[in-house]
């Protein structure tokens, strides 16, 4: 008997392949990142914003010289990977305002954010966290769009 797979945000692929993909992508600007939050004690937002089209161009105009963009591509989904260097949490949340009055306003996004840990043992649980809460915002987004 065949067990069905069901496909992760329009990438073609599982939520397991996905979420490994993704680690491998961006595992090294993690740990580059969080060994220097160990080290100088600054905080450092990642922030992930999941789109159906590239949005890289729009975002690296607005982020700072100490900004950092990783963006990964899968099928027709787009995973935008933003590092804020020394910069808060309610910070960041001015970076994302700025952003949708730009471009996201245009494009249907998801997005979540927080500071990352000083150490990261597990990839594959930090990135997937953030996956679980960009599926819980989309979903409170349709149910909200379907209620009258």
């Amino acid at each position: 008997m065949q067990e069905k797979i069901e496909l992760y945000l329009d990438t073609g692929m599982t939520q397991i392949e996905t979420t490994k993909l993704l680690v491998k992508k961006v595992e090294s600007s993690i740990e580059y990142l969080s060994y220097n939050i160990e080290r100088y004690d600054a905080p450092v937002v990642m922030l992930l914003i999941y789109t159906d089209e590239d949005i890289s161009d729009s975002l690296n105009r607005h982020m700072r010289l100490t900004d950092a963009l990783k963006t990964v591509e899968i099928n027709q989904a787009y995973f935008n990977f933003v590092f804020l260097p020394f910069t808060e949490l309610e910070d960041s949340h001015f970076f994302i305002l700025n952003e949708e009055r730009y471009k996201l306003g245009k494009v249907k996004h998801y997005y979540y954010y927080d500071v990352l840990p000083p150490k990261v043992y597990n990839y594959y649980n930090l990135i997937n966290s953030y996956l679980f809460k960009i599926i819980e915002g989309k979903k409170e987004k349709e149910e909200k769009s379907e209620t009258p």
